[in-house]
């Protein structure tokens, strides 16, 4: 967190993950100037690693059943067809320190 603190607000950052369409922008870009989440994102308020860690904790959802497949494949343990990769492929990725609801 601290190297993100040190950095220029306007530094354009791009997410790993988006959770919906409506992140991005009119030119559908999903980034935003850093200043501007830092103001937005309760988890820059976050000093302390526990914290993060609690939020993430907090903040993340069941995975979905074929989660634990798409590892067994990754680790080279299952194998399967590149249809059955395409399929699982379509699933919905989630990241946990950025999917909150916000009022």
């Amino acid at each position: 967190m601290k190297k993100y603190l040190e950095m220029r607000d306007d530094a354009i950052v791009l997410p790993a993950h988006y959770v919906t369409w409506k992140e991005a922008n009119g030119d559908l870009i999903f980034g935003e100037k850093l200043g501007v989440l830092k103001k937005s994102n309760p988890i820059f308020d976050l000093k302390q690693e526990a914290e993060f860690v609690g939020f993430v904790l907090d903040n993340m959802r069941e995975s979905p059943e074929v989660y634990s497949d798409i590892k067994r494949v990754n680790r080279g343990l299952m194998r399967v067809t590149d249809e059955e990769a395409d399929i699982m492929d379509l699933g919905k990725n989630e990241c946990a320190a950025s999917h909150y609801e916000t009022n």
